[in-house]
C-alpha cells in the first residue's frame, strides 16, 4: 500500500480545539470487524461493551508541562516558543525553538520574566538546539520553577496557546509517571467512575508506560511505506502486566488495548511466544497487512491523514472498514484528533 491510500479530506471545523464539556461526553463509534458494522454511541456507554474477565491495558504516562514562551535577553528581544525535548546532561536540554532563525549560538533566553535564563550552546541538524540553563543555579529550584511556568505541549494542529483547562484535560485521570511529550489521547475520555464500573463488572486493568514523543503526530512523507523511518519511543512493561497479558491469552479471554501506544508496546514486547517485561525501545511500524498477536479490541481516537496512527488502526480494523468509518464520522460531524471523539474496534 501507498501513503496516499491513507489520505482523506477533513473539514477544518471538525478539528477539536478544545475538549468536550465532560470527559465521558464525547461520541463513541463502535466498529465490529466480524459483522462489518458501524454503530454510533456516546462514550459513557462504553462499559456495556466490556465483559467479565476482559483485560484492559492502558498507558499510564503523564504529560510533562514543557512548552514555554521565552524572549531573547536584550530589551527588544524576539518572542520565541520553546519546547523541551529531553534532558541531555545536568542542566542541559535538547529543545525546539520557534522561530529558529531568530537565535544563534551564545544567545540567552529568558523564561517567565527572567525567572529562568538559558543559553544556546549548540544548534543541531535536526532543527533543535541545546539549552544550558544558568538561572536558577540550583537544579531542584530550576526544575520547580520550570514546572510552575511551563505549559502543556499541545499538538501543533491545535493553533491556540495552552491554557488552564489543558492542565487537567490534556492528562488522563490515571496518569502516573511524567515521561511524555504528548498525551495517550484515547484515555482522555475515561473517568474514575467509568473505571470503577469496569472493575465492578469484573474487568481487569493493567498499566504499562510508553514515553510518547512528538514523532507520533508526524505525517508520513515517503510515498512507499517501507521508505518511512519510524520514530523510536521508550516503554516499560512491569512483570505484573506482562504476566496478566500472557495469562489472558492462555485462557483465551479478551485483551483490550486502550490506545495505539498500548497496542504498539504489547506487540513490540512480544517474542518467544509471550509478552516480555522490562524496559524497551521500539520503532515498530504497524501498517496493513499485519498479524496482531495480543489485542482483541482497540479503543482509539480519530487520527490525522497520512499518519502512522491511522495506518495502525487500518491494520487492526481492516482498511476498507476503517476508511469507511472515517467518512461516516465526517458525515456525522465527529470531532477529530487529540481532543476529539472516540472509537472502539471489537
Amino acid at each position: 500500500m501507498k501513503t496516499s491510500d491513507f489520505d482523506f479530506y477533513l473539514p477544518k471545523e471538525l478539528l477539536a480545539e478544545y475538549p468536550s464539556e465532560k470527559r465521558e461526553g464525547s461520541k463513541l463509534m463502535v466498529i465490529d470487524r466480524k459483522k462489518q458494522t458501524i454503530e454510533h454511541h456516546y462514550f459513557h456507554e462504553i462499559t456495556e461493551l466490556f465483559n467479565n474477565g476482559d483485560l484492559l491495558v492502558r498507558n499510564s504516562t503523564k504529560v510533562k508541562p514543557v512548552r514555554f514562551l521565552a524572549k531573547k535577553e536584550h530589551l527588544k528581544g524576539a518572542k520565541l516558543e520553546v519546547l523541551l525535548l529531553q534532558n541531555t546532561s545536568g542542566k542541559s536540554w535538547e529543545a525546539f525553538v520557534d522561530p529558529l532563525v531568530k537565535v544563534k549560538v551564545g544567545a540567552k533566553l529568558l523564561f517567565g520574566e527572567g525567572k529562568v535564563i538559558a543559553e544556546i550552546s549548540a544548534i543541531l541538524k535536526q532543527r533543535s538546539v541545546i539549552l544550558d540553563f544558568i538561572t536558577p543555579s540550583d537544579s531542584v529550584e530550576l526544575q520547580k520553577t520550570l514546572s510552575e511556568i511551563g505549559r502543556m505541549p499541545l499538538p501543533r494542529y491545535i493553533k491556540r496557546l495552552p491554557d488552564e483547562v489543558d492542565f487537567e484535560r490534556y492528562q488522563t485521570v490515571y496518569a502516573d509517571k511524567e515521561t511524555a511529550l504528548a498525551a495517550p489521547t484515547s484515555g482522555l475520555h475515561f473517568t474514575n467512575e467509568i473505571f470503577e464500573k469496569l472493575i465492578k463488572k469484573g474487568v481487569i486493568i493493567n498499566d504499562l508506560n510508553l514515553e510518547i514523543g512528538l514523532g507520533t503526530f508526524n505525517p508520513v512523507y515517503a510515498e512507499q511505506l517501507d521508505e518511512h523511518e519510524m520514530h523510536s519511543e521508550r516503554f516499560h512493561i512491569s512483570t505484573e502486566t506482562a504476566e496478566s497479558i500472557n495469562t489472558q491469552k492462555e485462557v483465551k479471554k479478551r485483551v483490550i488495548a486502550l490506545g495505539t501506544t498500548s497496542i504498539r508496546s504489547t506487540e513490540a514486547a512480544f517474542f518467544n511466544g509471550r509478552v516480555q517485561s522490562g524496559d524497551f525501545d521500539t520503532s515498530i511500524f504497524i501498517h496493513p497487512p499485519y498479524n496482531f498477536k495480543i489485542a482483541d479490541a482497540l479503543i482509539t481516537n480519530f487520527h490525522t491523514p497520512r499518519s502512522t496512527l491511522l495506518m495502525l488502526v487500518c491494520a487492526f480494523g481492516g482498511y476498507d472498514l476503517i476508511m469507511n468509518a472515517y467518512q461516516e464520522a465526517i458525515d456525522n460531524k465527529y470531532r477529530f484528533y487529540s481532543y476529539g471523539d472516540s472509537m472502539m474496534i471489537i
